[in-house]
């Protein structure tokens, strides 16, 4: 295989380069070796880049909190593996991009001025990556993952053989209960702008049909070819972190993009049952809290503006919830953002 199909993967860290090296210990593991990972940092307060450094110099072990999963993490190549780290003023009109490709290394890390949120950083990503001459293929992966070996030869195979005008989605597995599928795709209800995950708690070995077409491709794994990045264009950045994923599928539906889920393509994610529960949600941090309400009414007057009604309902059902657990400060700042 040639650079003329090199992988560039795009990972977000924010005060978590725990699940970061962890992440990339099973990345440099993969069989297809044409690939450069792109860590942009959103600011982080812990020290995540000099942690990330140590471990890119051989000097810090990745850990797992699953020991079934060891072996896709620590055996073969291990670090040291040559990185370079760069701010992102770094990145204007004078850095060219291709001439200094010899000098960055496997793994770039970008530190990033201010937290962009999830669209934000894989955006500054996705600018930097799709510049390079040999990048042929995409890959948004959520940090809190461990990925399978071959889970990148297994999408690029997919791709070759269905066409390249489609965003490829993974068959996510929990890292906590790895024998189960976390996610095959994701599914919209359109009147409520809900969504949640298609395939969840089935076994992982379950097959699903082919004509199989999901709502939308979750964010945790999104792979695609250049040229539909050129086609349907960087992610939206006024979510901030919740439904960009669910709007960037429909966009991309709309401008011909296929959606599709390659079963072949494993990876397990860290976001379990255990985070669903009610206890968990009462504990949600505000800022995530008011998003995951508020953002449903942007994804409706988008793609729905039907079922703004109905989306509306929905937010007062949440706000009822947050008075419920003594959470006035929340509810207010969700009133502020949908008048």
């Amino acid at each position: 295989m040639t650079d003329l199909k090199k992988v560039y993967v795009i990972l977000i860290n924010y005060n978590c380069w725990e699940d970061t090296i962890e992440c990339l210990q099973s990345l440099i593991n993969v069989n297809y070796k044409p690939i450069n990972i792109i860590v942009i940092d959103n600011a982080s307060k812990d020290d995540s880049i000099q942690n990330i450094v140590q471990w890119a110099e051989g000097n810090r072990q990745a850990k797992t909190e699953n020991n079934d999963l060891l072996e896709n993490i620590i055996i073969d190549k291990r670090p040291p593996i040559f990185f370079s780290v760069l701010n992102e003023n770094q990145l204007d009109d004078d850095y060219n991009v291709n001439n200094e490709m010899e000098k960055e290394g496997q793994l770039i890390i970008i530190k990033s001025k201010k937290n962009r949120g999830f669209s934000g950083g894989n955006n500054l990503g996705l600018t930097f990556a799709s510049q390079k001459r040999d990048c042929k293929y995409l890959w948004i992966l959520n940090n809190d993952t461990v990925v399978d070996k071959n889970s990148v030869s297994s999408k690029i195979k997919y791709l070759e053989d269905q066409g390249d005008l489609i965003l490829l989605g993974t068959r996510i597995l929990d890292y906590y209960k790895p024998k189960n599928i976390q996610s095959y795709g994701g599914l919209i209800n359109k009147y409520f702008a809900t969504t949640k995950h298609f395939g969840e708690n089935m076994d992982k070995k379950t097959k699903f049909p082919q004509d199989y077409f999901p709502d939308y491709i979750p964010g945790t794994s999104i792979f695609f070819e250049k040229k539909v990045l050129n086609k349907i264009g960087f992610m939206p950045e006024d979510y901030f972190m919740y439904y960009e994923d669910v709007d960037w599928s429909l966009k991309a539906v709309k401008s011909g993009i296929e959606l599709r889920i390659c079963p072949d393509s494993i990876i397990w994610h860290k976001e379990g049952a255990s985070q669903k529960d009610e206890k968990q949600n009462k504990q949600k941090p505000k800022k995530s809290d008011v998003l995951s309400v508020v953002n449903k009414l942007i994804l409706a007057k988008r793609y729905f503006p039907r079922s703004v009604i109905f989306v509306y309902l929905g937010i007062i059902k949440s706000l009822f919830r947050m008075l419920l657990y003594m959470q006035p400060n929340r509810a207010i700042e969700v009133i502020k953002r949908i008048l």
